[in-house]
């Protein structure tokens, strides 16, 4: 029926929003890691330059 229908479609799209947000977490790690690995770099040519 439809509202059968309905709750496929709401599920479907629930769990396509958990993927996406999963993705996003794991994306913004990425960042986060990038980020501290190029300030490590940086402390680290900055010492070299000292």
């Amino acid at each position: 029926g439809k509202v059968t229908d309905l709750q496929k479609q709401f599920e479907a799209q629930f769990k396509a929003g958990q993927v996406v947000n999963e993705e996003l977490k794991l994306a913004r790690q990425h960042v986060r890691e990038a980020e501290s690995d190029k300030c490590q770099l940086e402390t680290e040519v900055l010492g070299l330059k000292l």
